[in-house]
């Protein structure tokens, strides 16, 4: 996984913020689902099993966890790298394109414009995830 304990601090947040433990709301399941349950990885903080729940019941928390994981886990699009150049490239010329075609000073007119366009430019071409 690229962002190791993203999933865990993003759940406690949120249950903090909504002030509710997910690991306290149990909920049953039918007996195949649960050995399912049982055999997929845990983590310490949204274990399967917690002191409230029963013999059928799977801890809300990780259920919710391991969505979570599944969704990080899958890879992204295969020539998303080339998406994000190709978009991001777009986007920081197209106000020099719109200011060459009316005629104005690419780098604008006073130092201000051409301290913002100059910086703008250098922080798409040197973005360390392209």
């Amino acid at each position: 996984m690229a962002f190791p304990g993203i999933i865990e601090d993003e759940l406690t947040v949120a249950m903090d913020e909504n002030d509710i433990c997910l690991q306290a709301i149990p909920f049953e399941v039918d007996r195949a689902s649960h050995e399912s349950l049982m055999k997929q990885e845990s983590n310490d903080l949204f274990p399967q099993k917690t002191s409230a729940s029963k013999e059928q019941e799977v801890a809300s928390g990780f259920i919710l966890y391991n969505i979570i994981k599944s969704v990080y886990s899958s890879p992204t699009i295969k020539n998303f790298s080339f998406i994000y150049f190709f978009t991001a490239f777009s986007i920081a010329l197209t106000p020099f394109i719109v200011k060459y075609f009316y005629g104005t000073p690419l780098f604008g007119m006073n130092p201000y414009e051409t301290t913002i366009s100059v910086a703008t430019l250098i922080g798409f071409l040197t973005d360390s995830n392209c």
